[in-house]
């Protein structure tokens, strides 16, 4: 029984490496489906990010880096491309402010000091009632868990999912005793909803710094 159960593998290992082999070859020089962060130094670079893939963008606090992942969203909205943005930190007002801000060309002063022109109100409406109708945006801010974020992504399947950031992420089936543990289950667990959705997630991550030369 266990020789036969080898070769039932075996024949299986090969029908599926074959299915592999014959995809690559079909897809030689066919367009590949990609996300534009709209940056084109960027995109030169890296031809885009490959959908069914994941992305981890590390940089220290307060260097931009939910910034830069507004302007991807962004770029995709004006492309019809449906964005998830899973903020773990900031609200979601926060969220759609800083948006208003890139989409609209409005300093950021003039949202705190309450100076809002009637231009600015009319172009922030108009761009809030776009997202509704259009469905190209959503912000989702009292999700915490690994288990959360991946079963929603296979649920809706977004073009591009933001999460900010990899540090706040919790896990309501394990626990573990070291925070590396925990980083690399989040990890393994949005690779692999990423690969079965052909989403592109975008993972945000804090770099702290123990002296000067010893990020982690």
């Amino acid at each position: 029984a266990l020789i036969n159960d080898e070769r039932l593998m075996c024949s299986t290992v090969e029908e599926e490496n074959t299915k592999i082999i014959d995809e690559f070859v079909q897809s030689l020089n066919k367009p590949k489906e990609v996300i534009y962060t709209g940056f084109k130094m960027l995109d030169e670079k890296l031809n885009g990010l490959r959908k069914g893939t994941l992305c981890v963008i590390g940089a220290r606090a307060s260097t931009g880096k939910t910034t830069f992942a507004l302007n991807i969203a962004v770029n995709q909205m004006k492309h019809k491309k449906r964005v998830y943005f899973y903020s773990l930190e900031m609200t979601g007002e926060m969220i759609y402010e800083r948006l208003c801000m890139y989409s609209c060309f409005i300093n950021g002063k003039r949202f705190a000091s309450c100076t809002l022109t009637e231009n600015n109100l009319q172009d922030i409406n108009l761009v809030m009632q776009k997202i509704k109708d259009d469905k190209t945006f959503s912000v989702i801010e009292n999700t915490k868990t690994v288990e959360t974020i991946c079963n929603n992504i296979y649920s809706d399947k977004p073009d591009l999912a933001i999460i900010d950031y990899v540090q706040l992420i919790s896990s309501v089936d394990r626990r573990f005793v070291t925070e590396r543990e925990r980083i690399n289950y989040v990890v393994s667990e949005l690779k692999a909803v990423a690969k079965q959705t052909k989403t592109c997630i975008i993972l945000l991550s804090q770099i702290v710094r123990a002296g000067k030369d010893n990020p982690t």
